[in-house]
């Protein structure tokens, strides 16, 4: 029984021997220490925001086609290729969920204020051709889309995002070429990456 109350008398005193006047005041202070502590630490700053201005020749696009390309009966046939600069990639990808959508897409006209740019494409079989153009003020994605034979999402769409290239010092931050490589297969999108 004598061990609770050591325990008590050494809570209940401040070093030297001192008697605390409130028993939880030690407690409270090393809480508000920590606090105080956890509170004088600043947080750090929000990553800048990039600027998406025009850049000349801002995207590169590698375009490799198989030599079977959009492959119908054993027959190779050119393919349609749509791509869509967009502000915003929201409205894209709505239309891209479904056949109606896709179809849309496959038109390649723009479809809301968030497409800054379409060009229209006609790849051969066994076509290897560098494609570039200037990406337009406002791009943060480049939306494609491959008429395939067979209407299927997954087989046809594909989007990049433009990179953001942040400063040394991490105050700014604009974006930065977009350089692709597409390759087209015989049935779908084989491949895209960035170089």
């Amino acid at each position: 029984m004598r061990q609770p109350v050591q325990l008590c008398r050494f809570i209940t005193t401040q070093p030297g021997g001192i008697p605390l006047k409130h028993p939880l005041s030690l407690v409270a202070s090393v809480l508000l220490l920590v606090f105080l502590c956890s509170c004088a630490a600043t947080p750090p700053p929000p990553p800048p925001v990039p600027a998406y201005p025009l850049l000349r020749d801002g995207i590169r696009l590698r375009l490799k086609a198989d030599h079977q390309l959009n492959q119908t009966d054993d027959v190779p046939h050119a393919l349609l290729l749509c791509l869509y600069q967009l502000r915003d990639r929201s409205m894209f990808d709505q239309l891209a969920a479904n056949e109606d959508g896709i179809y849309q897409l496959l038109d390649c006209q723009p479809f809301s204020d968030s497409v800054t740019a379409v060009k229209r494409l006609f790849i051969q079989p066994g076509q290897d051709l560098t494609f570039i153009m200037d990406r337009q003020a406002g791009t943060r994605s480049l939306g494609i889309v491959a008429g395939y034979a067979v209407l299927d999402k997954n087989r046809m769409i594909r989007v990049a995002d433009v990179p953001v290239i942040v400063s040394k010092d991490g105050k700014s931050a604009t974006a930065g070429e977009l350089n692709l490589i597409l390759d087209l297969g015989s049935q779908q999108i084989a491949a895209i990456q960035e170089r």
